[in-house]
């Protein structure tokens, strides 16, 4: 009770056995009085007629300092009465100590914000703080790390024959001898059949001067099959009997122009004296040279029996299978002659192609790949009417390719 009697000032007059309790108006600032006496007041005890009233006090002074709190609120001061009463001096000092309490309470707030953020710098301060590396100089990262340079890509236009076309203008070139003429006293044929070098090899950077790509007929099967088209100007360049000078003449100026040829090599002469051996015959088809069938022993199969045409076929593909290690289904009839049961017997033997050694026609197709044309070469010829040979040239068309030259990796191995 007497800590509640310090807390609330007394504003009463005793009077008849009763308490003012009223609200006073608001102390002005020119009474504002600190008096000692105005301190003890606020220490005395509560009246008689209070004091008498048992345990009432307590909830007297509750409803008593609920009741000077809103006054306080309300700052209904009463500055009006004698200074040196209790009423006035009191609670004008509980004005001052509740505004002290929380400007007390206010700064230890403060304090303890303050110290703890203190505390807070501090404990940054300590804290390991990752390491980052300064960053390179320019000219320290350009001597330190060389360029990166990305993929080198090579485009490249092709003129090529469209897919989709069911015939197509195909000059196949035939040749035998690549020798010197012999004199056409002592061996006729043989000066028919042989084209010199000088005239070959003009022949060839005529072709290659001009555009024209020498394929095989494994080209000419992906182009029907849908699976690839044909390079602009095709021509193939066929060489019959298999001769030593396929492989030391002819040969050497096809590699010069890069150049491919299908040889039709007669089996049955592989390694007799003028002709090519077995080394060259695989030597060739390493190179990309076609190698194509040419019968055992050249006959007129048109005059064979069918029996005799089969061996003819069949054992001819046998022995250059053996060579090669790969399918031969390419062949030419001895001398151009041929009948139906030529042709079946082929069938039956697997090949897939045949030509033969009539000019005409120069369109070929699935249809008559059994029969094709074939343009001869005599080698005395002058060059236009050689050219005139070759017939039109198939419609082409422009595409373009984008190939892989180099990698980042094999550029930095160059660097």
């Amino acid at each position: 009770m007497r800590r509640h009697e310090e807390q609330v000032g007394w504003f009463g007059e005793e009077g008849e056995g009763k308490t003012d309790l009223r609200p006073q108006p608001p102390l002005r600032n020119d009474q504002h009085v600190h008096s000692q006496a105005g301190l003890r007041a606020r220490r005395q005890e509560a009246p008689p007629q209070i004091r008498s009233r048992g345990r009432e006090p307590l909830a007297y002074l509750a409803r008593e300092f609920l009741r000077s709190g809103r006054d306080r609120a309300r700052g209904r001061v009463d500055v009006h009465r004698d200074p040196g009463r209790p009423g006035a001096s009191c609670h004008v000092d509980d004005l001052k100590l509740t505004t002290v309490r929380h400007v007390a309470a206010r700064a230890g707030v403060v304090v303890v914000l303050l110290a703890a953020a203190g505390y807070l710098l501090q404990a940054g301060d300590s804290m390991p703080k990752p390491y980052v590396s300064p960053a390179p100089q320019p000219q320290q990262a350009l001597s330190s790390q060389p360029p990166v340079a990305g993929p080198v890509y090579l485009i490249s236009h092709d003129s090529v024959v469209p897919l989709g076309a069911r015939s197509i203008r195909l000059p196949i070139l035939m040749y035998h001898y690549i020798r010197t003429p012999p004199s056409t006293r002592t061996d006729p044929l043989g000066y028919r059949l042989s084209v010199s070098p000088m005239v070959f090899q003009s022949q060839m950077d005529w072709l290659s001067a001009h555009g024209y790509h020498a394929i095989t007929f494994n080209q000419v099967r992906a182009y029907f099959a849908g699976t690839s088209a044909l390079p602009a100007k095709p021509v193939v360049i066929s060489v019959d009997d298999g001769y030593a000078d396929l492989y030391t003449t002819a040969f050497p100026i096809l590699q010069s122009h890069h150049f491919t040829a299908v040889a039709y090599i007669v089996s049955g002469f592989i390694n007799r004296a003028g002709y090519v051996t077995s080394d060259e015959v695989v030597q060739l088809d390493r190179a990309g040279i076609e190698i194509g069938s040419h019968t055992v022993s050249h006959p007129d199969l048109a005059h064979l029996s069918f029996a005799s045409a089969m061996f003819q076929v069949v054992e001819s593909k046998r022995v250059l299978e053996g060579l090669v290690g790969h399918p031969v289904v390419d062949f030419a009839y001895p001398s151009g002659r041929y009948d139906a049961e030529t042709v079946e017997a082929l069938v039956k033997a697997g090949y897939d192609t045949a030509v033969t050694t009539a000019d005409y026609p120069v369109a070929h197709s699935l249809q008559n790949r059994y029969t094709w044309s074939r343009v001869r070469v005599t080698g005395g010829e002058p060059l236009p009417a050689f050219i005139t040979s070759l017939g039109p040239s198939m419609h082409t068309v422009t595409t373009t390719h984008l190939s892989l030259v180099l990698t980042p990796f094999e550029l930095q191995l160059q660097t």
